[in-house]
Protein backbone atom coordinates (compact mmCIF):
# COMPACT_ATOMS: atom_id res chain seq x y z
CA UNK A 1 0.00 0.00 0.00
CA UNK A 2 1.12 3.43 -0.82
CA UNK A 3 4.17 5.06 1.42
CA UNK A 4 4.53 8.71 0.38
CA UNK A 5 5.54 9.74 4.21
CA UNK A 6 7.62 9.05 6.72
CA UNK A 7 6.22 6.17 8.72
CA UNK A 8 6.74 8.54 11.72
CA UNK A 9 4.07 10.64 10.22
CA UNK A 10 1.67 7.32 10.25
CA UNK A 11 2.06 7.00 14.07
CA UNK A 12 0.75 10.13 14.37
CA UNK A 13 -2.46 10.13 12.59
CA UNK A 14 -4.31 8.28 10.24
CA UNK A 15 -2.64 10.25 6.77
CA UNK A 16 -3.34 10.74 3.24
CA UNK A 17 -4.53 7.20 2.77
CA UNK A 18 -4.50 3.57 4.69
CA UNK A 19 -0.44 3.33 5.06
CA UNK A 20 1.09 -0.15 4.54
CA UNK A 21 4.21 1.20 6.75
CA UNK A 22 6.34 -1.67 5.96
CA UNK A 23 5.97 -2.01 2.15
CA UNK A 24 8.34 0.53 1.42
CA UNK A 25 10.41 1.29 4.47
CA UNK A 26 13.23 -0.44 6.31
CA UNK A 27 10.04 -1.58 8.62
CA UNK A 28 10.82 -3.99 11.90
CA UNK A 29 9.70 -7.43 11.15
CA UNK A 30 9.52 -8.97 14.62
CA UNK A 31 11.23 -12.33 15.11
CA UNK A 32 14.23 -11.54 11.94
CA UNK A 33 17.79 -9.92 11.93
CA UNK A 34 18.96 -7.11 12.44
CA UNK A 35 17.38 -4.56 15.24
CA UNK A 36 13.60 -5.95 14.68
CA UNK A 37 14.35 -8.80 17.51
CA UNK A 38 16.37 -12.10 18.97
CA UNK A 39 17.23 -13.87 15.70
CA UNK A 40 16.82 -16.92 17.61
CA UNK A 41 13.04 -16.75 18.36
CA UNK A 42 9.93 -16.13 16.31
CA UNK A 43 6.46 -15.40 17.69
CA UNK A 44 3.09 -15.11 16.03
CA UNK A 45 -0.55 -15.47 16.88
CA UNK A 46 -2.73 -16.53 14.36
CA UNK A 47 -5.91 -16.59 13.20
CA UNK A 48 -7.47 -20.39 13.71
CA UNK A 49 -8.21 -22.33 10.07
CA UNK A 50 -11.85 -21.72 9.37
CA UNK A 51 -12.43 -25.46 8.28
CA UNK A 52 -15.36 -25.77 5.50
CA UNK A 53 -17.34 -22.82 7.43
CA UNK A 54 -15.39 -20.17 6.78
CA UNK A 55 -15.88 -18.74 10.18
CA UNK A 56 -12.88 -17.47 12.04
CA UNK A 57 -12.78 -16.96 15.78
CA UNK A 58 -10.16 -14.64 17.22
CA UNK A 59 -10.44 -16.24 20.44
CA UNK A 60 -9.40 -19.34 19.72
CA UNK A 61 -6.07 -18.17 18.26
CA UNK A 62 -2.51 -19.38 19.71
CA UNK A 63 0.55 -18.09 19.96
CA UNK A 64 3.83 -20.11 19.67
CA UNK A 65 7.29 -19.86 19.49
CA UNK A 66 9.91 -21.80 17.96
CA UNK A 67 13.17 -21.78 17.60
CA UNK A 68 13.95 -19.43 13.72
CA UNK A 69 17.58 -20.42 14.05
CA UNK A 70 16.79 -24.24 13.37
CA UNK A 71 13.18 -24.33 11.94
CA UNK A 72 13.01 -20.47 10.10
CA UNK A 73 9.14 -21.24 10.72
CA UNK A 74 6.77 -20.85 13.37
CA UNK A 75 3.48 -22.87 12.51
CA UNK A 76 0.22 -21.59 13.99
CA UNK A 77 -2.00 -24.33 16.08
CA UNK A 78 -5.70 -24.06 17.45
CA UNK A 79 -7.93 -26.43 19.41
CA UNK A 80 -10.15 -27.51 16.18
CA UNK A 81 -7.88 -27.87 13.16
CA UNK A 82 -4.58 -30.16 12.07
CA UNK A 83 -1.54 -27.94 12.29
CA UNK A 84 0.25 -28.75 9.78
CA UNK A 85 0.83 -26.72 6.69
CA UNK A 86 -0.75 -29.74 4.42
CA UNK A 87 -0.04 -32.09 2.09
CA UNK A 88 2.10 -32.39 -0.75
CA UNK A 89 0.82 -29.62 -3.67
CA UNK A 90 0.54 -31.89 -7.64
CA UNK A 91 1.80 -29.18 -9.42
CA UNK A 92 -1.06 -29.85 -12.12
CA UNK A 93 -3.36 -26.95 -14.01
CA UNK A 94 -5.99 -27.64 -12.05
CA UNK A 95 -4.20 -28.69 -8.80
CA UNK A 96 -6.60 -26.43 -5.98
CA UNK A 97 -8.51 -24.13 -7.78
CA UNK A 98 -11.68 -26.24 -7.66
CA UNK A 99 -11.35 -26.13 -3.89
CA UNK A 100 -13.64 -23.47 -2.15
CA UNK A 101 -11.66 -19.93 -1.64
CA UNK A 102 -12.31 -20.13 2.49
CA UNK A 103 -10.45 -23.59 2.43
CA UNK A 104 -6.82 -23.46 3.57
CA UNK A 105 -4.46 -25.51 5.92
CA UNK A 106 -1.77 -24.28 8.50
CA UNK A 107 -0.25 -20.88 8.49
CA UNK A 108 3.55 -20.99 8.95
CA UNK A 109 5.34 -17.77 9.31
CA UNK A 110 8.48 -17.24 6.92
CA UNK A 111 10.82 -15.88 9.29
CA UNK A 112 14.72 -16.23 10.13
CA UNK A 113 18.02 -14.20 10.39
CA UNK A 114 18.74 -16.12 7.23
CA UNK A 115 16.68 -13.85 5.10
CA UNK A 116 18.35 -10.80 5.63
CA UNK A 117 17.22 -7.49 7.48
CA UNK A 118 13.69 -6.59 7.37
CA UNK A 119 12.35 -9.32 4.69
CA UNK A 120 9.16 -7.80 3.16
CA UNK A 121 6.95 -7.38 -0.24
CA UNK A 122 7.36 -11.14 -1.17
CA UNK A 123 6.63 -13.17 -4.70
CA UNK A 124 6.53 -16.64 -4.80
CA UNK A 125 7.53 -18.49 -8.18
CA UNK A 126 4.49 -20.20 -9.90
CA UNK A 127 6.06 -23.76 -9.05
CA UNK A 128 6.36 -22.96 -5.07
CA UNK A 129 10.28 -23.08 -4.88
CA UNK A 130 11.60 -20.26 -4.98
CA UNK A 131 11.00 -16.75 -2.93
CA UNK A 132 11.77 -13.35 -4.33
CA UNK A 133 10.97 -10.49 -1.56
CA UNK A 134 12.82 -6.92 -1.07
CA UNK A 135 15.41 -6.57 2.17
CA UNK A 136 17.86 -4.37 3.51
CA UNK A 137 21.58 -3.56 2.56
CA UNK A 138 23.89 -1.51 3.49
CA UNK A 139 23.25 0.25 0.17
CA UNK A 140 19.53 0.58 0.67
CA UNK A 141 16.72 -1.94 -0.32
CA UNK A 142 17.61 -4.71 -2.76
CA UNK A 143 15.86 -7.66 -4.61
CA UNK A 144 16.23 -11.40 -2.82
CA UNK A 145 15.75 -14.65 -3.40
CA UNK A 146 15.54 -17.90 -1.64
CA UNK A 147 15.49 -21.25 -2.82
CA UNK A 148 14.11 -24.57 -1.13
CA UNK A 149 14.24 -28.11 -1.91
CA UNK A 150 10.96 -29.40 -1.80
CA UNK A 151 7.18 -27.90 -0.76
CA UNK A 152 8.14 -29.00 2.65
CA UNK A 153 10.93 -26.91 3.59
CA UNK A 154 10.91 -23.85 4.71
CA UNK A 155 12.40 -20.65 3.06
CA UNK A 156 15.53 -20.31 5.74
CA UNK A 157 18.43 -18.45 3.33
CA UNK A 158 18.18 -15.55 1.11
CA UNK A 159 20.75 -13.79 -1.09
CA UNK A 160 20.56 -10.63 -2.74
CA UNK A 161 19.46 -11.06 -6.44
CA UNK A 162 20.49 -7.82 -7.81
CA UNK A 163 22.89 -5.74 -6.14
CA UNK A 164 22.44 -2.48 -7.90
CA UNK A 165 24.96 -0.04 -6.84
CA UNK A 166 24.62 3.41 -6.50
CA UNK A 167 21.18 3.81 -6.44
CA UNK A 168 18.67 4.90 -3.16
CA UNK A 169 15.41 4.04 -4.06
CA UNK A 170 12.62 2.12 -1.87
CA UNK A 171 12.01 -0.49 -3.63
CA UNK A 172 8.58 -3.10 -3.23
CA UNK A 173 6.65 -6.23 -4.75
CA UNK A 174 9.39 -7.82 -7.05
CA UNK A 175 8.23 -9.72 -9.87
CA UNK A 176 10.38 -12.18 -11.73
CA UNK A 177 9.77 -12.85 -15.10
CA UNK A 178 10.97 -15.01 -18.20
CA UNK A 179 13.36 -17.20 -16.17
CA UNK A 180 14.79 -14.14 -14.06
CA UNK A 181 15.34 -12.36 -17.26
CA UNK A 182 13.08 -9.44 -16.11
CA UNK A 183 12.01 -8.03 -13.42
CA UNK A 184 8.69 -5.51 -12.59
CA UNK A 185 8.99 -3.66 -9.44
CA UNK A 186 7.87 -0.66 -7.51
CA UNK A 187 10.60 2.46 -6.67
CA UNK A 188 9.63 5.38 -4.76
CA UNK A 189 10.58 8.16 -7.01
CA UNK A 190 10.44 11.71 -5.43
CA UNK A 191 7.94 10.34 -2.28
CA UNK A 192 6.06 9.34 -5.45
CA UNK A 193 5.64 5.48 -6.14
CA UNK A 194 6.05 4.14 -9.59
CA UNK A 195 6.12 1.04 -11.30
CA UNK A 196 9.84 0.28 -12.49
CA UNK A 197 11.31 -2.56 -14.96
CA UNK A 198 14.77 -3.74 -15.53
CA UNK A 199 15.40 -6.76 -18.23
CA UNK A 200 18.97 -8.83 -17.94
CA UNK A 201 21.51 -7.74 -20.40
CA UNK A 202 24.75 -9.60 -20.83
CA UNK A 203 24.70 -11.10 -17.35
CA UNK A 204 24.08 -7.58 -15.89
CA UNK A 205 20.70 -5.64 -14.72
CA UNK A 206 20.70 -2.16 -15.32
CA UNK A 207 19.53 0.14 -12.67
CA UNK A 208 15.27 0.00 -13.24
CA UNK A 209 13.60 2.73 -15.05
CA UNK A 210 10.27 4.31 -14.57
CA UNK A 211 7.72 2.01 -16.70
CA UNK A 212 7.28 3.65 -20.35
CA UNK A 213 3.74 3.61 -21.48
CA UNK A 214 0.40 4.79 -20.25
CA UNK A 215 0.98 3.15 -16.82
CA UNK A 216 2.67 5.82 -14.98
CA UNK A 217 0.15 8.92 -13.65
CA UNK A 218 0.67 11.62 -10.93
CA UNK A 219 -1.04 9.65 -8.35
CA UNK A 220 1.58 6.75 -8.52
CA UNK A 221 1.58 3.24 -8.69
CA UNK A 222 2.55 0.40 -6.40
CA UNK A 223 2.06 -3.66 -6.02
CA UNK A 224 2.37 -4.74 -8.77
CA UNK A 225 1.51 -8.16 -9.96
CA UNK A 226 2.63 -10.49 -12.94
CA UNK A 227 0.90 -13.38 -14.56
CA UNK A 228 3.05 -15.99 -15.24
CA UNK A 229 3.53 -15.17 -19.23
CA UNK A 230 4.17 -11.85 -18.39
CA UNK A 231 0.75 -10.25 -20.18
CA UNK A 232 -1.03 -9.31 -17.18
CA UNK A 233 -0.27 -6.84 -14.72
CA UNK A 234 -1.89 -5.86 -12.10
CA UNK A 235 -1.44 -2.59 -9.93
CA UNK A 236 -2.78 -0.09 -7.29
CA UNK A 237 -3.53 3.45 -7.64
CA UNK A 238 -4.51 6.01 -5.30
CA UNK A 239 -7.31 7.96 -7.84
CA UNK A 240 -10.96 6.06 -6.13
CA UNK A 241 -13.06 8.46 -4.20
CA UNK A 242 -12.25 10.59 -1.04
CA UNK A 243 -12.36 8.64 2.10
CA UNK A 244 -13.41 10.81 5.02
CA UNK A 245 -11.71 8.68 7.61
CA UNK A 246 -8.83 8.23 5.50
CA UNK A 247 -8.08 11.86 4.91
CA UNK A 248 -7.69 11.33 1.11
CA UNK A 249 -8.29 9.35 -1.91
CA UNK A 250 -8.60 5.45 -1.35
CA UNK A 251 -6.69 2.55 -3.49
CA UNK A 252 -7.96 1.18 -6.43
CA UNK A 253 -7.02 -1.77 -8.30
CA UNK A 254 -6.35 -1.30 -12.43
CA UNK A 255 -4.74 -3.93 -15.17
CA UNK A 256 -2.96 -3.26 -17.76
CA UNK A 257 -1.78 -6.02 -21.09
CA UNK A 258 1.26 -7.11 -23.63
CA UNK A 259 1.51 -9.73 -25.79
CA UNK A 260 1.91 -13.17 -24.01
CA UNK A 261 5.26 -14.15 -23.70
CA UNK A 262 6.28 -10.89 -25.28
CA UNK A 263 10.27 -9.60 -25.35
CA UNK A 264 11.52 -8.28 -22.08
CA UNK A 265 10.89 -4.98 -21.68
CA UNK A 266 7.92 -5.14 -23.79
CA UNK A 267 5.70 -2.12 -22.30
CA UNK A 268 2.07 -2.50 -21.33
CA UNK A 269 -0.51 -0.89 -22.56
CA UNK A 270 -4.28 0.15 -22.06
CA UNK A 271 -4.49 -0.19 -18.12
CA UNK A 272 -8.74 -0.24 -17.22
CA UNK A 273 -9.83 -0.28 -13.68
CA UNK A 274 -10.51 -3.90 -11.74
CA UNK A 275 -14.33 -3.37 -11.08
CA UNK A 276 -15.53 -6.00 -8.46
CA UNK A 277 -19.46 -6.05 -7.63
CA UNK A 278 -20.30 -4.96 -4.72
CA UNK A 279 -17.04 -3.42 -3.55
CA UNK A 280 -15.46 -1.40 -5.73
CA UNK A 281 -19.55 0.46 -6.70
CA UNK A 282 -20.03 0.65 -3.07
CA UNK A 283 -21.37 3.78 -1.91
CA UNK A 284 -19.09 4.14 0.94
CA UNK A 285 -15.19 4.03 -0.55
CA UNK A 286 -13.57 1.22 0.67
CA UNK A 287 -9.95 0.80 -0.08
CA UNK A 288 -9.30 -1.66 -2.69
CA UNK A 289 -5.36 -2.94 -2.82
CA UNK A 290 -2.92 -5.64 -2.42
CA UNK A 291 -3.55 -7.20 -6.09
CA UNK A 292 -2.16 -10.85 -6.30
CA UNK A 293 -2.72 -12.29 -9.83
CA UNK A 294 -2.59 -15.77 -10.27
CA UNK A 295 0.19 -17.20 -12.80
CA UNK A 296 -2.74 -17.95 -15.22
CA UNK A 297 -4.85 -14.93 -14.71
CA UNK A 298 -7.86 -16.02 -14.11
CA UNK A 299 -7.76 -15.64 -10.41
CA UNK A 300 -7.31 -12.54 -7.96
CA UNK A 301 -6.55 -11.92 -3.97
CA UNK A 302 -6.54 -9.11 -2.68
CA UNK A 303 -7.01 -7.15 0.29
CA UNK A 304 -10.21 -4.35 1.09
CA UNK A 305 -11.60 -2.39 3.85
CA UNK A 306 -14.73 -4.09 2.61
CA UNK A 307 -18.08 -3.48 4.12
CA UNK A 308 -16.27 -1.67 7.25
CA UNK A 309 -17.30 1.73 7.81
CA UNK A 310 -13.92 3.24 9.00
CA UNK A 311 -12.76 4.86 12.28
CA UNK A 312 -10.29 5.15 14.50
CA UNK A 313 -11.29 2.48 16.95
CA UNK A 314 -12.10 -0.29 14.25
CA UNK A 315 -9.15 0.37 11.36
CA UNK A 316 -6.76 -1.53 12.75
CA UNK A 317 -8.43 -4.60 11.77
CA UNK A 318 -10.23 -3.49 8.65
CA UNK A 319 -7.90 -5.19 5.99
CA UNK A 320 -8.99 -8.04 5.03
CA UNK A 321 -8.21 -10.61 2.03
CA UNK A 322 -10.82 -11.54 -0.55
CA UNK A 323 -10.95 -13.40 -3.25
CA UNK A 324 -12.27 -13.24 -7.37
CA UNK A 325 -12.07 -15.35 -10.20
CA UNK A 326 -13.25 -15.26 -13.79
CA UNK A 327 -13.65 -17.59 -16.83
CA UNK A 328 -11.26 -16.29 -19.35
CA UNK A 329 -8.57 -13.26 -19.43
CA UNK A 330 -11.09 -10.71 -20.73
CA UNK A 331 -14.31 -11.70 -18.79
CA UNK A 332 -15.85 -9.88 -15.77
CA UNK A 333 -14.64 -10.78 -12.06
CA UNK A 334 -16.70 -12.64 -10.04
CA UNK A 335 -18.43 -10.98 -7.39
CA UNK A 336 -15.67 -11.46 -4.39
CA UNK A 337 -15.27 -13.99 -1.58
CA UNK A 338 -13.52 -13.04 1.92
CA UNK A 339 -11.01 -16.01 3.09
CA UNK A 340 -12.30 -15.15 6.57
CA UNK A 341 -9.53 -18.10 7.52
CA UNK A 342 -6.66 -15.74 7.06
CA UNK A 343 -8.24 -13.36 9.48
CA UNK A 344 -5.80 -12.26 11.81
CA UNK A 345 -6.64 -10.12 14.67
CA UNK A 346 -4.85 -6.68 15.16
CA UNK A 347 -3.36 -6.55 12.30
CA UNK A 348 -3.84 -5.94 8.52
CA UNK A 349 -4.21 -8.27 6.18
CA UNK A 350 -3.07 -8.53 2.30
CA UNK A 351 -1.70 -11.31 -0.17
CA UNK A 352 1.04 -11.40 -1.94
CA UNK A 353 1.31 -13.84 -4.31
CA UNK A 354 -0.05 -17.62 -5.35
CA UNK A 355 1.70 -20.75 -6.80
CA UNK A 356 0.27 -22.02 -10.26
CA UNK A 357 -1.52 -24.65 -8.79
CA UNK A 358 -3.57 -22.48 -6.65
CA UNK A 359 -2.20 -24.62 -3.50
CA UNK A 360 0.57 -22.18 -1.92
CA UNK A 361 -0.09 -18.88 -0.57
CA UNK A 362 2.62 -15.79 0.62
CA UNK A 363 0.28 -12.95 2.17
CA UNK A 364 1.43 -10.56 4.73
CA UNK A 365 0.45 -8.49 7.59
CA UNK A 366 1.24 -5.54 9.14
CA UNK A 367 0.38 -3.24 11.98
CA UNK A 368 -1.30 0.17 11.30
CA UNK A 369 0.46 2.95 12.20
CA UNK A 370 3.14 0.91 13.63
CA UNK A 371 6.58 -0.48 11.96
CA UNK A 372 5.56 -4.45 12.31
CA UNK A 373 5.42 -6.18 9.47
CA UNK A 374 5.65 -10.23 8.85
CA UNK A 375 5.76 -12.86 6.15
CA UNK A 376 3.52 -15.82 5.84
CA UNK A 377 2.71 -19.23 3.58
CA UNK A 378 -0.12 -21.16 3.98
CA UNK A 379 -1.40 -24.66 1.74
CA UNK A 380 -4.00 -26.68 0.74
CA UNK A 381 -4.19 -29.69 -0.61
CA UNK A 382 -6.50 -30.76 -4.02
Amino acid sequence: MRVTLPAAVALLSLTACFHDVGALTGATTTGTSGTSGDPSAATTTTATSAGSSGATDPSTSVATTTDASTSGTTTATNSTTDTTTGGPTTGSPEGCWGLPPYQWGGVTEIAGGGLGVHPRAPRIHPDGLNLYYIATTSEGTRPYKSTRASLDDPFLLGEVLIPWGGIDLLLDAPNLLGGEQEIILAGDVDTTPHLMISTLMDGVWPTPQVMAGPVPTVDGESSPSVSEDGSRLLFQRYDGPVNEALQGPVARIHEATRPIDAPPGTAYVAPTTVEIAGITDDAYPHYVGCPTISPDGLHLLFGSTYPVVLNTKNIANALRIFSADREELDAPWSAAVEIEALTMPEVETCPSAITRDGCTLVFHTFVYGADEYRIYLVRRSP
